[in-house]
């Protein structure tokens, strides 16, 4: 049946209709909408995948198009009609027109969404509005991380140590080179290219980088000889030491305790490793610190939680992980760590932790995962490991941009420095 057949039989019948409640009252006005646009659009079929009902469909009224923005799951194969749910005004038809045809369609039909299909919407009063329908299916897998190299041989990398920290999307690596400590700044945009290299002051040549941490506006360390200094973000060629108690001498910077923004560290004063805090110029000191906590080689995270700030440590010769929420005391996590797995890091990326990186009998190859804040570790989706022509190393220093990007900068390989940079991104947050 065609298109004028039906609106024949359809005005017919609308006439007659008027022309009835006419005749019973003159007082009663009618109003039929010529608004032919689609008001609802969705679709389903739990043979092909139960989350296809949850794909949510705009409406673009202006250019006549129906798609999802948010595409549907990576890998959905489209091997059946779906299940239609489709509204417009009262009164109103909706033809698909794909391919010349002209099948009168409604709630609770099934169509093929393979391809793009066009749909026409008339009103009751025969205007109508055409429409072109699409589902959108993401092409690349979103759990996927890209991992590419970005800069190779760079020459103060290869160094016996450096650390790298992102400040405003601009990369600072503190180098240690006979004997002294120089700085190296430099843009993602220019990488290298026009790199700034100051020569820092005051930082006694033993101080010890890897434990280079943040701490609000200012980053902190400390030297073998157990002094503590810091400088500012806005200039950290320029440090100053920060004064301790009487007789005290810093073993380790752990990091920032999140929410209270005081700096956690273990202090000794030749009775024992103890907890510190430093916050506003003051000293708080907690318990022992137990022979297994990590000293050296380790990682650390701050991060809220419910709410809470936190402060998670883990590696070291050991493998141990520990959290605080005050810095004075801590919750053994237990050798949570995939391994004695030392010089790894880790990180909070997606909501998660992850672990890369590292040393036990030989390199970590593989990409570990924690959704529990470090409590249990599992391997990742191959998906996510670092391709095959990566150097595998330990002390690296893996900085986070505001764009998602992970870097990861730096490090050894057994005798061999690693002197070059990766990025990696994770598909889901492009």
């Amino acid at each position: 049946m065609n298109f004028k057949t039906l609106y024949y039989i359809f005005g017919v019948i609308l006439l007659s209709t008027l022309v009835s409640c006419l005749g019973d009252s003159y007082e009663e006005e009618y109003f039929i909408s010529p608004d032919a646009e689609i008001t609802a659009f969705s679709i389903k079929n739990d043979a092909i995948s139960t989350d296809l009902a949850n794909v949510v469909f705009s409406i673009d009224q202006k250019n006549g198009l129906i798609y999802n923005q948010d595409s549907a799951q990576y890998g959905l194969v489209l091997s059946e009609k779906v299940i239609l749910t489709i509204s417009n005004v009262v009164g109103g038809w909706i033809y698909n027109i794909a391919d010349n045809d002209s099948t009168l369609i409604t709630t609770g039909d099934s169509i093929d969404l393979s391809t793009k299909i066009k749909i026409r919407s008339y009103s009751a009063t025969g205007q109508y509005k055409d429409y072109s329908v699409m589902l959108n299916i993401h092409q690349v897998d979103p759990d996927s991380m890209v991992w590419k190299k970005t800069m190779g041989d760079i020459d103060f990398l290869e160094t016996p140590e450096t650390k790298t920290i992102l400040n405003n999307d601009i990369f600072y690596t503190f180098s240690k080179e006979e004997n002294k400590v120089n700085l190296y700044s430099y843009s993602y945009s220019d990488l290298i290219a026009n790199t700034k290299t100051s020569t820092i002051t005051n930082l006694p040549s033993d101080a010890v980088l890897e434990q280079i941490q943040s701490y609000k506006d200012n980053v902190v360390t400390f030297t073998n000889s157990g002094d503590l200094y810091k400088a500012s973000k806005s200039d950290m060629s320029v440090w100053n030491k920060i004064e301790l108690d009487a007789g005290y001498l810093v073993r380790a910077v752990l990091g920032t305790v999140d929410k209270i923004d005081a700096l956690s560290l273990i202090v000794n004063k030749g009775e024992g490793n103890i907890y510190a805090l430093y916050k506003d110029n003051s000293w708080l000191y907690g318990s022992k610190v137990p022979e297994n906590f990590p000293l050296q080689s380790f990682s650390s995270i701050s991060y809220t939680n419910v709410e809470k700030g936190r402060l998670f440590v883990s590696g070291g010769i050991t493998a141990t992980s520990c959290s605080t929420i005050d810095g004075l005391e801590w919750m053994n996590q237990g050798n949570s760590l995939p391994g004695l797995i030392q010089a790894a890091n880790i990180f909070r990326y997606n909501n998660q932790f992850y672990l890369l990186n590292g040393k036990s009998t030989t390199y970590n190859q593989i990409v570990y995962s924690s959704v529990d804040q470090g409590n249990t570790w599992q391997e990742s989706a191959s998906k996510m490991n670092l391709p095959k022509e990566y150097t595998y190393r330990e002390n690296a220093s893996v900085v986070i941009d505001s764009n998602n990007k992970v870097y990861i900068i730096g490090g050894k390989n057994d005798a061999r420095f690693t002197p070059d940079i990766w990025e990696g991104k994770l598909n889901k947050l492009n």
